[in-house]
């Protein structure tokens, strides 16, 4: 954090700095410190997809998780390929019981498919219809 200190303290500009002292706050658990660097940050450069996924972590870390999946989509809108991104949203959406569906479509997966509104049994190997050749 004191590197990023000294950058800021030279040029207070610095988009990257307050991504770095925003990522060092999050990791000593200051979330409310984090997200003003790392809004400022955004302010600076919007186009910074780290900016964004670092936001995104330290708004999971004040369980506002809304927010959080909101800065993880903006993120890999920028880098569609940021692991990190992609494994927290999930996470996160995890969390909130919305993992491939919800809690409904979970329910749904462990009952038979003949049961499954809109589904239709098929066929078992004792069903066959014989028929003349």
């Amino acid at each position: 954090m004191a590197d990023a200190n000294q950058a800021l303290s030279v040029n207070p500009n610095d988009a990257a700095a307050y991504v770095c002292r925003g990522m060092a706050n999050r990791l000593s658990g200051k979330f409310q410190d984090a997200i003003a660097d790392l809004d400022r940050s955004i302010a600076l450069n919007d186009k910074d997809y780290m900016a964004y996924s670092e936001r995104g972590q330290a708004y999971m870390g004040l369980n506002q998780n809304d927010k959080a999946v909101v800065d993880f989509d903006r993120s890999l809108v920028l880098n569609p390929v940021n692991d990190n991104a992609r494994a927290s949203r999930g996470l996160v959406l995890l969390l909130k019981g919305k993992q491939r569906g919800g809690p409904r479509r979970r329910q749904e997966r462990a009952r038979p498919q003949s049961q499954q509104p809109g589904r239709r049994a098929r066929p078992g190997p004792g069903d066959a219809t014989l028929r003349p050749i």
